[in-house]
């Protein structure tokens, strides 16, 4: 019986060595990429959950706190950051393990790992060669996201590095921060092709033409701002000026453009102020109609739900 067993292994052996047919299966435990590119719904749904990445804007702190634009109640953490208390060690609220994940979302890591997903949706639209109406206002959302995600680095670290591929294990890692004019550029250009692809309206809580269209009037009203002119003179000192604000150029021309941007989004004439042309009898009146821009959702005066 032992030689039985043994030549019945042995046969095994010699039989599945000369067949590695087992080695080329489908997971089962995900999707492979063959089979998200090529399959509308998925690539959907891999453009979802980008959109996860997004910091909404209210919650119980939030991001007025850490101005002089309002006071949190709890001080969960947000008074170190006004009263310049933070630390390499110790960064309060911008933390990034902060309990609260819509600041979670805005740190430097979580941000680049959103413009990876990005990156890589660009990439396999033209890799699997997608194409119809439906990818074509994919790809608009997701230049929009990337543009999104690259506001949020600029406006807490003025220029930062700017990738537009995914990173292999084979690629340089070590890749220098752009300027802050290089920043910006980027991020305009990726909105105004994201506007070129959306549609005018639909789906608020995704994005369309006129939300590519405000953010980019955003980002260049800050851009022109004083914060960012003249070398940056609240950073005298620093040795790299250029990463933080603007070291050449016209600043009116700068504020020219910004004011450009934000009427292409007037002219769009689908948004209209809430409560627009309404006469108010009493003070109360008007109180409630303040409150309700926050709280009526689809109103015409809102371009994107967060």
């Amino acid at each position: 019986m032992k030689k039985i067993y043994s030549l019945a292994l042995l046969l095994g052996l010699t039989f599945s060595s000369c067949n590695d047919n087992f080695l080329d299966i489908t997971p089962i435990d995900r999707y492979s990429d063959a089979i998200v590119w090529t399959d509308e719904a998925l690539v959907t749904a891999f453009v979802n959950n980008i959109y996860e990445g997004q910091k909404w804007g209210f919650h119980t702190v939030m991001l007025s706190s850490l101005c002089d634009e309002s006071m949190e109640v709890w001080s969960w953490e947000s008074q170190p950051v006004v009263q310049s208390e933070l630390s390499p060690s110790y960064q309060g609220i911008l933390a990034p393990n902060f309990w609260i994940m819509t600041f979670q979302n805005i740190t430097w890591n979580s941000l680049y790992k959103n413009i990876r997903a990005c990156n890589m949706f660009l990439e396999n639209v033209k890799k699997y060669e997608l194409q119809g109406e439906a990818i074509e206002r994919l790809h608009g959302e997701v230049l929009y996201l990337r543009g999104y995600f690259y506001y949020w680095l600029l406006i807490q670290w003025g220029g930062v590095p700017l990738i537009d591929k995914t990173f292999t294990p084979e690629d340089e890692l070590k890749v220098s921060r752009n300027t802050f004019k290089e920043t910006v550029d980027f991020i305009v250009k990726d909105l105004d092709d994201a506007a070129s692809l959306l549609p005018l309206s639909g789906d608020k809580a995704r994005a369309t033409k006129g939300a590519a269209l405000a953010l980019k009037s955003r980002v260049l009203l800050y851009a022109a701002s004083d914060l960012y002119v003249s070398q940056s003179q609240w950073a005298v000192g620093y040795e790299h000026p250029e990463l933080v604000g603007y070291v050449d150029g016209d600043q009116r021309e700068r504020w020219e453009n910004a004011k450009k941007a934000a009427k292409d989004v007037i002219d769009l004439g689908i948004y209209h102020l809430y409560g627009e042309g309404q006469q108010w009898a009493t003070p109360d009146e008007a109180v409630a109609n303040y409150v309700n821009i926050f709280l009526c959702h689809n109103s015409d005066e809102d371009i994107m739900l967060q």
